[in-house]
């Protein structure tokens, strides 16, 4: 396999025969083939200043130095060879006459190694520089540290750069490596973590991300937040955790060859803020908090209803439609599904509903018409602990349609359950939503 060191030849005066000849060394892309050991070739052309081709004797020494062009004599050896009729020649570079150093002793792999090539064209010892450069390239089978083969290539064989070091084949793709993760902000039911991907293994890590657990050594299989790929900082907010509760965390990375992960840090979560019914909270007022046995309750989280600050309005229709939709559900909970069935039912009919479903308030968007039940929870915060009178005096639609009848439920402010009343009556209507 043929490898290339690139550089630049000067030309240089020398006398022979009592007459003058600018000689050009044209130092032509020099062919780098496969020798034993260190040996590596050098090929370069040698004309007069009319541009003919200079066919005769020459000696050439060749130097190899360490870190610049002025560096160290690491190597140097001389050549007796003879230019062709087009003035070209070749020598293998190691297996000259040495006149310094050892090739054999030169580190291919962590120094810089510098090229000087000088011509001698009349035999007396005196030599003009031709140029110095670094090698770019160097002998393949020099190059070989840690006990890496010391073998040619097959014809088609790629040489492929690993790590720093060449060679045949792709390069082995191993793991990603992480670096140390963080977490910070931790809150009763979410963290901040940061994470590093530092190397991607000599693969493409297709994802990577942050897994958690409740027990030690989290894995992907269980919790864990997707954060996109390839190396660099990410970080992830990670939310849903349970109140006052130890977790262990790790970031990991996905590439060709497997998953791999970082160190584990352990956290433990802040208790659950006591949250009131009267409290401005998440784009309304809380109304109720849940209760054992009520749908939803859980002991270390709080959740409870919050109802908009104002009505949606105090004339609408409950729906433009007069025919029966049978829904009913009247339990603390299922307003929402009332509300989504109406709406899937008469669309844009459903006018009390879409009120609702179209509010947006600080961000929220998940507000939706309460059935009775739901409602009696505003209705008695309004009429008990409530800051004043929070409702007007109704009456306010609720998401049931009333059973065995063409009306819907309504409730006012004064007066016992909620009633039947004509869908199509100019009532208030008020959206709540759970957090």
């Amino acid at each position: 396999m043929n490898n290339t060191i690139k550089s630049i030849c000067v030309g240089h005066n020398c006398k022979k025969a009592g007459a003058f000849f600018l000689l050009f060394f044209l130092l032509q892309v020099a062919n780098l083939f496969a020798q034993s050991g260190n040996n590596f070739g050098y090929q370069s052309m040698v004309r007069r200043a009319d541009g003919t081709a200079l066919e005769k004797n020459i000696i050439v020494k060749i130097s190899l130095l360490f870190g610049s062009e002025n560096g160290t004599v690491l190597y140097a050896e001389k050549h007796q060879t003879v230019t062709n009729i087009n003035g070209s020649y070749m020598i293998e570079v190691g297996s000259g006459i040495k006149l310094a150093g050892s090739i054999e002793a030169i580190n291919w792999q962590s120094s810089s190694i510098f090229l000087s090539a000088e011509i001698d064209t009349i035999g007396n010892g005196t030599y003009s520089l031709l140029e110095r450069h670094q090698i770019l390239s160097v002998p393949y089978a020099s190059y070989t540290p840690n006990g890496l083969p010391n073998t040619p290539g097959k014809h088609g064989d790629v040489l492929t750069v690993c790590n720093g070091v060449p060679q045949w084949g792709p390069c082995a793709i191993g793991t990603a490596v992480l670096g140390t993760i963080g977490v910070a902000d931790v809150g009763s039911t979410f963290a901040k973590a940061d994470g590093e991907v530092s190397s991607d293994g000599d693969g493409f890590v297709i994802e990577r991300g942050f897994c958690w657990d409740t027990v030690p050594a989290p894995t992907t299989s269980k919790f864990k937040s997707s954060n996109g790929g390839g190396e660099g900082k990410f970080n992830s907010n990670i939310s849903s955790l349970l109140p006052e509760t130890r977790y262990y965390l790790r970031a990991y990375a996905i590439n060709e060859t497997g998953t791999s992960y970082s160190n584990e840090i352990v956290f433990t979560t802040k208790g659950a803020p006591q949250r009131i019914a009267g409290e401005n909270y998440l784009g309304g007022v809380i109304v109720y908090m849940l209760k054992a046995g009520d749908p939803g309750f859980e002991a270390n989280t709080p959740h409870g209803i919050i109802a908009a600050n104002s009505d949606q309005s105090n004339s609408s229709a409950w729906a433009a439609a007069s025919f029966n939709t049978y829904v009913q559900n009247n339990e603390l909970g299922k307003g929402r599904q009332n509300a989504d069935q109406l709406f899937a039912l008469l669309g844009d009919k459903a006018t009390a509903v879409v009120l609702c479903r179209n509010l947006r308030i600080n961000g929220y968007d998940d507000w939706f018409l309460p059935n009775a039940a739901e409602f009696e929870k505003v209705f008695q915060y309004s009429n008990g602990t409530g800051p004043g009178k929070f409702l007007n005096d109704g009456p306010y639609w609720t998401s049931c349609e009333d059973q065995g009848s063409a009306g819907a439920l309504a409730k006012a402010f004064v007066g016992g359950q909620a009633q039947s009343f004509n869908k199509f009556l100019p009532f208030s209507v008020r959206a709540i939503r759970y957090f």
